[in-house]
Parts: structure tokens; sequence; C-alpha cells
């Protein structure tokens, strides 16, 4: 071919694909702008969302995003592989602020099901026929799950979006709605259905994390206080001193709970029980029983008095249940602190009866306090 031929050739197969890039693009701007139109309405109605348009040619899908009552929200398209294709799909996401029951997922089935089956998660039937059969409900935390989905408000949204042909996700408190298409005039519904759902779990899931919290202050008559991030429990618990603070971790920090009980008894001075591990204190006694003084730093100004002190089999146990078994646990002076990572729901009760139980061993072999 002459050279003329091949220039020719060079810049018709470039014009060619040019042409067929921009009708790429208009059509792609035809499906997508007459729906943004649609998408800046709830921008319009609420101040705290961003709307961002196609643009002129189509280049951009339009988004919408912010927070509205404090729950971060995001409307997108997105192509959805399907197998060699893939096909557009309107993006409805939220980030829930409470801690959520323990590896609690709601999905469609598919694959991912079938691999959390073969990890043992057992699907959780909820007694609503639309959601049982549309949702694989999982969790290693059960009863704390049936709380938050046996709640009237968010059944009723759950149900809002299976009619509307929403498939719906959720884990690690990342809410998220797939329609398949380009949404346009229904994007204000989406949006309050997205809300509505959000908000509601939020709430049952403060609800049943609390919820044992309540029960037990109510039952020893103690005193309750829920802020927007932690929970107090403070009071008599069977005739121990007790205060449980929690963060739930809406907050940004990561979920935390500390139980502390006074001892009825007057501990040798200067005690100081810790873990064994690379962060303990230097001045670690040395102790009769190996196990313990592999496992555990103990400290005190009486080494003898200590000693005398752990002589306990029952004793020795929970002191390593307690602050072996949960990093960062101590007996501190006078004071039992466990320290547990995440917010405790239901456990609440048996990590309150541990926590008081090594305190009453421990009181038992300690004079009681002068008066």
């Amino acid at each position: 071919m002459e050279p003329i031929g091949i220039g020719l050739f060079v810049v018709g197969g470039a014009a060619l694909f040019g042409v067929a890039l921009v009708a790429g693009r208009i059509a792609r701007h035809v499906a997508t702008n007459g729906p943004a139109v649609s998408w800046r309405a709830p921008a319009d109605d609420r101040l705290e969302l961003l709307f961002r348009d196609a643009g002129s040619m189509g280049f951009m899908d339009p988004v919408l995003k912010g927070k509205t009552e404090g729950i971060p929200l995001e409307i997108d398209i997105w192509d959805e592989p399907q197998g060699k294709t893939s096909r557009r799909v309107t993006r409805y996401r939220a980030e829930l602020q409470r801690v959520l029951p323990a590896r609690l997922r709601l999905q469609v089935e598919g694959v991912g099901w079938k691999l959390l089956q073969g990890l043992g998660l057992k699907d959780i039937e909820i007694g609503d026929r639309d959601i049982d059969s549309a949702l694989r409900i999982t969790s290693s935390d059960p009863a704390a799950t049936l709380e938050v989905m046996d709640d009237h408000a968010v059944r009723e949204a759950l149900g809002e979006v299976i009619r509307a042909a929403l498939r719906v996700q959720l884990e690690g408190r990342k809410l998220q709605l797939l329609q398949i298409g380009v949404a346009d005039r229904e994007i204000g519904v989406r949006f309050n259905q997205l809300l509505a759902l959000a908000k509601a779990l939020d709430n049952a899931l403060d609800n049943a994390l609390t919820h044992p919290w309540k029960a037990l202050a109510a039952l020893h008559g103690m005193t309750i206080r829920r802020g927007s991030e932690r929970v107090r429990v403070q009071g008599n618990f069977d005739g121990l001193d007790l205060t449980a603070l929690a963060r739930d971790g809406s907050g940004g920090e990561p979920p935390h709970t500390t139980i502390r009980i006074r001892v009825p008894g007057d501990l040798p001075q200067g005690l100081w029980i810790t873990r064994r591990d690379e962060n303990a204190p230097e001045g670690c006694l040395d102790l009769p029983d190996p196990v313990l003084g592999q496992m555990l730093c103990v400290r005190g100004q009486r080494p003898e008095a200590v000693t005398e002190l752990l002589d306990d089999d029952e004793l020795r146990t929970l002191l390593l249940e307690v602050v072996h078994g949960h990093p960062g646990s101590a007996v501190q002076t006078d004071t039992v602190v466990l320290e547990i990572d995440g917010f405790v729901g239901v456990e609440i009760w048996d990590k309150a009866e541990l926590a008081a139980s090594l305190a009453r061993a421990l009181g038992q072999r300690c004079p009681a306090p002068a008066t």
C-alpha cells in the first residue's frame, strides 16, 4: 500500500473511532442526562446534599451525596459486571451509625450466601414471608439480630424496598440498595426509602444493643445514661459497687466496654495484677504457682501478703479468666477492671457477673474495709 493510502487508512480509522466514541457518549448522555434533571430535586429539597450533573456530553454520571439527619448517603450509577458485559445499575448507599450484632449480613441468595453457608452461618428466619424469601439474614448473634429485625419500622421499611424490586445488602454498617437501570422520576421515592430503612435500622440497633443494659440497671436499681456514643450503668450490683461504660463505635472510635467493680475488702497495699506480656510493667513478683507466674504480672509492696492472698484455686482460676482472658483487664488497688473489645449487648449479664465473682473471691480472702 502506498504511503498516502496508509495515511488515509489511519486517518479514516481514527475518525471512525472518534465518531463511535462520541456516539457512545451521546447515547450515554441521552440515557443519563434526562434522569439527572430528576436527581436535582432531592438536592434542592435538602441543602445538605450535593448534586453532580452528568456534564454536557455525558462523560460523567449524576451523583447525589451528603449527610442527611446524621446519616451519610450516596446515590450513583454503577456498571455492574454481567459475565463479559455489564449493565447499568443505580446504587443507593448509606452508612449506619450504630454498631451491628456480630457478623450481621443481609443479602440476596447467590455465591456469597453459599460461601457463608460453608463457614457454618445459618440463615435466620424472622417470620415475615416476604422478607425471609427475599433475603438471607446471617449473624453470629441471632438473639440480637432477631430483636433488630422484629422492629416494626425495620420490617415496614424492608418490605417497601423489596416490593420495589430493590436488592438489599448490609454488611459492616454499609447499607446498599441496587436498582437495575438508571433511576429517573422515582429517585425521590427511592431516596426516602433508603433514608427510612437506614433510620429504622439505626433506631432498632440502638434499642437491641442497649436493652440488656436497661434490663440490668432496672433489676438492680442502678442508674443508666445513654449518650450519643456511650452507655453508662452505675450502682449496686448484688452488694458490690459497679460502674460499666461502653462506647458503641458510632463516634469513630472502636466499640469497647469497661466494667469496674469495687472489691469488698482491704487488698494488700499496692496490689496490681495485669496480664504478663510485652507491655507488662517491671517489678513482677516471683510466684510459687508457675502457671500464674507465667500468665500474670503481680506486684505489691508486701510480697508475702500477696502470695498468701493468691493461695486459693478458685481465685487463681478467676484471675486467669478475667485478667489473662481479657487483654487490658486488671486488679488495680481495690478494683476489678474488666476490659472487653466490642460493645457488649446480651453478654453484659455474664460479663458483670464474671467481674463480680472475682471481686467477691478477692474480698473473701481479705479483711473487710474499715468503716
